[in-house]
């Protein structure tokens, strides 16, 4: 086989092999959002198919670069049997009103990031935090706590006041607000502010529907 066969064939198998990938992730994501316990099944398909794809790199293999996220398909496994591991036993607290959980980390999260990049890109803070209540109606979410049914403008800003004010970032929600901050990609100014805001509350409704946020 000439060198140009032999690179041809290395492309088609690495075209296979990255079109398998994604057809194993869509399975997970399809089982993950269809399934029961929460899509427990889907969540530990999706670690399995990536370690499997990680253990490909020799230097990841060597290092067992892998050995935390088999410990979590690993404690996956065990709570489908009906233990509870150590892993993902959760944490002792104290007294107190209960906490929501990550899921309302998560909404609080979401919103406070849309209105920081909507108001970093020109918006007015009243406007923005009007905007991102009127998708999160249109999406139907609605808050985790007390009886309104919808998320309102001033609920927003609470939400946005306390994860500024968290400057040690100590809650989940500070914690993935930093997250989504440093990892994804800002809006160039010179974008019209519409084409922003269109494609930020696109961004909120991705949010949404990964953390199952609505309904």
């Amino acid at each position: 086989m000439s060198d140009v066969d032999q690179d041809e064939a290395e492309r088609s198998i690495a075209k296979f092999r990255g079109q398998e990938l994604l057809d194993q992730l869509r399975e997970a994501k399809r089982r993950y959002e269809t399934g029961e316990h929460g899509g427990r099944e889907g969540v530990a398909m999706a670690i399995n198919v990536i370690v499997n794809c990680l253990r490909k790199d020799p230097m990841i293999r060597a290092e067992g670069l892998v050995t935390p996220l088999v410990g979590l398909s690993a404690a996956l496994a065990e709570l489908a049997d009906g233990v509870v591991p150590a892993l993902l036993k959760p944490a002792q607290r104290g007294g107190g009103r209960a906490p929501a959980g990550l899921p309302h980390a998560a909404l609080r999260a979401a919103t406070t990031f849309v209105v920081e990049r909507l108001i970093e890109c020109g918006m007015r803070k009243g406007q923005a935090e009007k905007a991102v209540a009127k998708k999160l109606a249109t999406l139907g979410v609605r808050p985790l706590r007390g009886q309104a049914r919808r998320v309102s403008a001033q609920t927003i800003r609470e939400w946005r006041d306390a994860i500024r004010s968290d400057a040690k970032a100590e809650t989940d929600a500070r914690k993935i607000f930093d997250n989504w901050t440093a990892t994804l990609p800002r809006h160039l100014k010179s974008v019209p502010l519409a084409q922003i805001q269109r494609e930020l509350l696109d961004t909120l409704a991705d949010l949404v529907r990964e953390h199952r946020l609505a309904g």
